[in-house]
């Protein structure tokens, strides 16, 4: 069940990775996730008591985070993305399932590795910008700079998550004035985007939620971003 889980978290970051504005393919949608990255990178310009919106850190960075969906799995997985200017790759260290992603003239080159299905594939995505992909972690956390201001969230307090200051929410839905669903978010304060997220159903278990282990900003060389896919024989599509 987790290989199974882990392959399908690969084809949807391939998806997303590929598709740039694709939609999450998921029994779960979070709640007012509908913020998309410009490209370039641009900062959101927020009002009183608003949420500065600042996508400049998809550029160059580096994530290591935990995921978990309950209609997919009972099991988190961790995945770990870096990207460069020039590369990306999102890497699971579990399975040591990966999908790695380089600029090419005119066209981006995409390789997929799951050992447990024996699939290596190399694929050449013709007109498609490196600039303007998206990765999974960039459309989960993706948020609005008037998230805070909508109906039914509440600021709940300051914390830090992965080393980094954030401020946490709690969104509440409601349906036939009973509770639908609770997601609480925590904000990064330097970006505003959801760094880690819980949601809740209505019978209070969990449902789905990320959280960021780890996080760093424009340090990310572009051997860093690169897997080394010599000792691989991939299948051309």
């Amino acid at each position: 069940m987790k290989t199974k889980r882990i392959v399908a978290c690969l084809m949807l970051l391939i998806l997303l990775f590929s598709a740039g504005c694709a939609g999450r393919n998921s029994g779960y949608t979070p709640p007012d996730y509908t913020y998309t990255p410009s490209q370039p990178a641009v900062t959101e310009q927020a009002q009183a008591d608003e949420i500065p919106v600042n996508t400049a850190w998809q550029k160059n960075y580096a994530i290591e985070y935990k995921y978990f969906d309950r209609s997919e799995s009972e099991d988190a997985v961790r995945i770990e993305e870096k990207r460069s200017a020039d590369s990306f790759y999102a890497r699971y260290p579990d399975s040591g399932s990966a999908v790695f992603y380089k600029r090419s003239a005119g066209a981006v080159e995409q390789y997929t590795i799951v050992p447990s299905e024996d699939k290596y594939i190399h694929r050449t995505l013709t007109g498609k910008n490196f600039d303007t992909l998206s990765s999974t972690f960039m459309k989960l956390s993706a948020l609005s700079a008037h998230f805070t201001t909508l109906s039914g969230v509440r600021y709940i307090g300051d914390e830090e998550i992965a080393g980094r200051q954030t401020k946490r929410y709690e969104q509440t839905a409601y349906e036939n004035n009973e509770v639908s669903e609770t997601a609480n978010v925590w904000v990064d304060l330097e970006y505003g985007f959801a760094i880690k997220c819980e949601a809740y159903g209505k019978d209070g278990v969990l449902t789905a939620s990320w959280e960021a282990l780890s996080f760093s900003v424009g340090d990310v060389a572009a051997k860093d971003a690169t897997l080394d896919i010599s000792g691989y024989t991939f299948t051309e599509e």
